[in-house]
């Protein structure tokens, strides 16, 4: 009786310490578990963690004017060189970057890509450059024919760090455009965001909101510390090839100021 009694309490003690061992390391793989995936999405949790929750500067009532194209009021070589100024990023305070204005612009859209988990972040332009999104005007800014008739995404290149907005007809026969697509109204957006507040207001959009952006089109140069010039140059049209017409690409380069979500502005 002695012997099964110290048998069974053996046993008890065993299944103990194994039942121990088996939660040390439950808790070790879900501690792997989280500190991968923060590596993974680390983008989206610095932002959600740094710039939280937005807070609007006023109120506009005035209706949307995602029928109309991009506002675009050009500068001089004059007036590009006397406002330039440096921009300390918002991911770095101590990253100066050369900001050259090239235009004054407005633009306002139906959101349908957007982008700014950045798996690899560049010293140069992904620290200046936060947030990637595409916008659709005119009759591409209503939802249902969208969705009918086209889809898009966002997506950067994490090997040659290029940032494009993919869109693809669903169809050979869409109303209005007489199946020619080379020169959509959508455009594929990298935003500068003037401040923190700004950035919090992008990051609170969603798919198909309508959103208004103000600021600039604009240029920008880094040198490192190795004296290492690098430079990025936003396109100037709605409607230039891949190439770009005077920038690095087809896309926008916005130093943004002010958003407009619905009828409520954030600086």
């Amino acid at each position: 009786m002695y012997d099964n009694n110290l048998q069974i309490y053996e046993l008890e003690k065993n299944l103990e310490n194994d039942l121990k061992e088996y939660n040390k390391k439950r808790m070790l793989y879900i501690f792997l578990g989280i500190m991968l995936l923060l590596f993974i999405f680390r983008g989206s949790v610095l932002f959600c963690l740094k710039f939280l929750i937005p807070i609007p500067s006023g109120i506009d009532l005035r209706p949307s004017m995602t029928a109309y194209e991009p506002i675009q009021i050009n500068y001089s070589d004059e007036k590009r060189q006397v406002d330039t100024f440096e921009y300390r990023t918002l991911l770095d305070n101590n990253k100066i970057i050369k900001i050259t204005p090239k235009a004054k612009y407005h633009i306002a859209g139906l959101v349908v890509a957007y982008n700014y988990s950045f798996f690899i972040r560049n010293e140069f332009f992904d620290s200046a450059a936060l947030y990637d999104v595409g916008l659709a005007w005119d009759k591409l800014a209503d939802k249902n024919f969208y969705q009918k008739y086209f889809e898009a995404y966002s997506q950067k290149n994490e090997m040659t760090g290029a940032r494009v907005l993919w869109t693809h007809a669903k169809t050979n026969n869409i109303p209005g455009f007489d199946n020619d697509y080379t020169h959509l109204p959508y455009s594929h957006t990298h935003v500068i965001p003037a401040t923190r507040n700004v950035m919090a207001a992008l990051l609170s959009l969603n798919s198909w909101e309508q959103v208004e952006l103000e600021g600039y089109l604009i240029n920008m140069e880094y040198v490192n510390k190795y004296n290492t010039i690098y430079t990025s140059k936003s396109s100037m049209s709605r409607d230039d090839p891949p190439s770009g017409d005077e920038g690095n690409g087809s896309c926008e380069q916005m130093y943004v100021t002010k958003v407009k979500i619905g009828h409520l502005v954030y600086e």
